[in-house]
């Protein structure tokens, strides 16, 4: 299509020394193509996809990720419809 549209909404709850020395974040986002089509999997008309996560952060240098994404609508154009998915890192920094 000549013209394509989306939006992305983004969130994240922040907790800060829930324990000595533990901050934790609750990261949040939803992502909607609600009209076109543009650069094949970029924007697809109608696709949807949310995410939730938690970081955590331990006396400033152990660090660690774990996030869902979920993918749907658009279901004859949307090459990830059904590639659901969870992440997990741990890092340290020294």
């Amino acid at each position: 299509t000549k013209n394509a549209w989306g939006y992305t909404i983004q969130a994240t709850l922040n907790y800060k020394s829930v324990m000595p020395g533990l901050d934790i974040d609750v990261p949040m986002s939803f992502m909607h193509t609600p009209s076109g089509v543009w650069k094949s999997a970029t924007l697809q008309d109608n696709a949807k996809s949310a995410s939730v996560g938690v970081r955590l952060k331990y006396l400033g240098a152990w660090k660690g990720n774990l996030k869902y994404t979920t993918f749907w609508g658009a279901k004859d154009s949307n090459t990830v419809h059904d590639r659901d998915n969870i992440s997990f890192d741990i890092t340290y920094t020294f």
